[in-house]
This record gives structure tokens, sequence and C-alpha cells, in this order.
């Protein structure tokens, strides 16, 4: 167990979560370590592909990510978010350089909503087949940053693979699930 670890029990109370319910404190924790990892690669490791059974770079990864994040910002100011209008092979993809300066755009405006409602709803487009148009779903934005949290830890959990092939040292239990690491913990103290 490392000295950033504890020992308490597990609460499944949203209550005890406090500002982190709408999910954007954990977004944003989750975009510093990206941020700390895009700053340990090269340009070369950023861009590589295919990576072992990977056919997309790391930056396809993180760029497709990022993607999200900015639909769930724009979802804050006007009440729609479209996950299918979203770029593909934007400068993100191609140079760390633009990746950490959208990862610090994208902090600095989710820093400036950690106070919103969670329970405010929008509207949400998503493709579910390809032969079809997009479904308008209605939700709220706490579902929805929940969903961009799981949805950014899951493309993480990719990179991180994708990582170990190349032999990238990055953060520690990047691409974990919030759940796993928990689990981790309770693990570790009843040893």
């Amino acid at each position: 167990m490392t000295e950033n670890q504890t020992c308490a029990p597990h609460t499944a109370s949203p209550a005890a979560a406090g500002a982190s319910v709408c999910g954007i404190a954990p977004i944003r924790e989750i975009l510093e370590q990206v941020r700390v990892l895009l700053t340990s690669m090269t340009d070369e490791q950023y861009v590589r592909s295919p990576v072992g059974a990977f056919q997309s770079s790391v930056g396809g990864h993180i760029r497709h990510s990022l993607d999200h994040i900015g639909a769930l910002l724009r979802g804050f100011e006007s009440g729609e978010i479209d996950y299918e209008a979203r770029e593909r092979g934007t400068a993100v993809e191609s140079s760390r350089t633009a990746a950490l300066d959208r990862i610090a755009s994208l902090d600095a405006h989710l820093a400036g909503r950690l106070s919103e409602a969670p329970e405010r709803p929008v509207r949400t487009w998503l493709m579910l087949r390809s032969d079809s148009p997009p479904v308008e779903l209605v939700s709220t934005l706490g579902r929805e940053s929940a969903f961009v949290l799981s949805h950014t830890i899951h493309h993480n959990a990719m990179v991180a693979a994708m990582l170990r092939i190349m032999q990238v040292e990055m953060p520690e239990r990047f691409g974990y699930a919030p759940g796993t690491i928990a689990h981790l913990k309770r693990q570790s103290c009843a040893r």
C-alpha cells in the first residue's frame, strides 16, 4: 500500500463524494494523469501505429477521449451533448504539444464547472448502430459526466496496454477503474 492510500471503509453514498458527485473532479484527476503521461513520452511513441495488436496510436485514443470531454463541456453550456459531432484526425492526434494544450484548455473549463448540479437534465445524441442515425436520449449532467469518466478510463486502459508493449513508464494504476482501485485498497487493508 502506498502512503496516499487509506483504509477508510467503503461507502456507496453519493453524498460522501461531495463535489465529485457530478464527476467533474474525477475527470480533472484523469486529465492530470494523462498530462503527466504525455510529458514522459516521445513524439514517436505518441504517434506510433500499430502497437502490438492495437491498430491505432496512443494519440488516436487520447484525441478520442478529449473529444468526448469537449462534447460534455459543450453540454454544460447548451444542455445538449452530441458525442457524434467530433472531428477526427485533428492535431491532437498527431502532436503531443497540441494534446497538452487541449488538456490545459479542457481542465480550465472543467474547473469552472465544479458546482454544476448533477441532476440538471440534458439531451444527448449517440450512434448505437453504424447504419442508423444517432438516437436522442434524455439524461443528466451527472450521468453524462460519469459516462465520460468511464469512457476515458476505458481508453486509458488500452493506452496502458500499448505503453507496456512500448516499455514506457506510466503513472501508478493508469487506466484502472475507481472500483478496481477501491477493491485493491480493501484487499491491501485486509492483509
